[in-house]
């Protein structure tokens, strides 16, 4: 899941639109509206929600944009990365933070940040099935290197 099916919707999602055609918005804007739809249905987050939600008028901002400028996206390119990165706090427990600690959250999301640039520009330069590729390699890498610490190291982690 978090090496395949994560990465690829993930891409679709945030990196498709990163594109002059307006064919590539169609998946990035239904995988954010059944999102929207998810939060709605299942009362989940009105955080998760409205990062939802404002996403979502992100993409129809860029997707109706008179002139798109491709030699120059950067628009694009930090408008989805940060969403991208503001999305994975929620791989974090939220409800039990005070202030300080989700100044925390902000920088444990950094590497996401930096590695939606990294993808953005694979995308870009590449393509984007090089992107998917890429986004599952670093996913499995991580997970990899997590359990593996985990079998050595065992539950002490977590105390």
């Amino acid at each position: 899941m978090v090496t395949i099916i994560a990465p690829l919707f993930e891409e679709l999602q945030f990196r498709l639109p990163l594109s002059e055609k307006r064919k590539h918005f169609i998946f990035p804007i239904l995988i954010t509206l059944s999102f929207i739809l998810i939060q709605i249905l299942d009362n989940v987050s009105w955080l998760k929600f409205s990062i939802y939600s404002t996403y979502f008028i992100f993409l129809v901002f860029i997707f109706f944009r008179k002139e798109r400028d491709f030699k120059n996206p950067k628009i694009d390119i930090f408008g989805t990365t940060i969403f991208f990165a503001l999305l994975h706090s929620f791989n974090y427990e939220l409800s039990e933070l005070n202030g300080v600690e989700y100044l925390s959250i902000l920088l444990a999301v950094l590497p996401q940040f930096i590695g939606g640039l990294m993808l953005a520009y694979i995308r870009i330069r590449f393509g984007f099935w090089y992107g998917v590729f890429f986004h599952g390699l670093w996913n499995f890498t991580l997970i990899s290197l997590i359990l593996i610490l985990f079998s050595i190291v065992g539950d002490s982690l977590i105390y």
